[in-house]
């Protein structure tokens, strides 16, 4: 899963501070919705806890088919849940490496300033969905403008001082949640859908 609290980076050309502000839980927020939405179209969700050795893992990429530690994960879920398809929710992309971009690398997601920048709020999200289909033991494709990061340049009406780059004021922490919670909704809905489209193939 994700951690509870978004990340705000601030930054110089050299240096950062990173701290936990308690605006907005990507996890639960995602979690609860998906489980809102799939149990009206009468499917049921189970919430579980990943096995050690996923929380263990620095990164978290599936290319092709499932690891064989996946393969007795999910065939685990079979047989304890009677389950069809494992959903995982964490941290799941990096960003390239740049001078704008390298304080985000160990971070979920959540927003950036800079010194260099006081008129651009970032929002960021490395947050990452892996479907899998239990039966098959396969891993389920999403479109692929969602097997990306997201990273969104906030053009602001005037420059932040100093203070205000290392404590975002509470209008543009609103502003934060609301654009990470479009995130997470545009990612609900295309892990809706390729559920349900693969439901209505078998």
């Amino acid at each position: 899963m994700t951690d509870s609290t978004a990340s705000h980076v601030y930054g110089d050309r050299f240096n950062a501070e990173i701290q936990a502000i308690d605006i907005f839980d990507y996890g639960k927020y995602s979690l609860d919705n998906l489980t809102a939405d799939f149990e009206a179209s009468g499917i049921e969700v189970i919430e579980i806890g990943t096995p050690l050795y996923f929380k263990k893992a620095v990164l978290f990429n599936f290319i092709g088919f499932p690891t064989q530690q996946t393969k007795m994960w999910l065939a685990d879920l079979q047989s304890k849940y009677d389950a069809d398809f494992l959903i995982l929710i964490n941290r799941k992309f990096v960003p390239e490496e740049n001078i704008s971009k390298r304080f985000l690398e160990k971070q979920q997601y959540g927003l950036a300033t800079y010194q260099y920048a006081p008129d651009v709020l970032s929002v960021f999200s490395f947050v990452g969905y892996s479907i899998f289909s239990v039966k098959d033991m396969k891993a389920i494709k999403m479109n692929s403008n969602h097997e990306k990061y997201v990273i969104t340049d906030i053009p602001l009406e005037r420059s932040l001082d100093r203070s205000e780059l290392s404590e975002v004021p509470d209008e543009y922490l609103k502003m934060v949640t609301g654009y990470l919670k479009y995130i997470a909704d545009t990612r609900n809905m295309e892990v809706e859908r390729v559920v349900l489209e693969y439901l209505d193939k078998q």
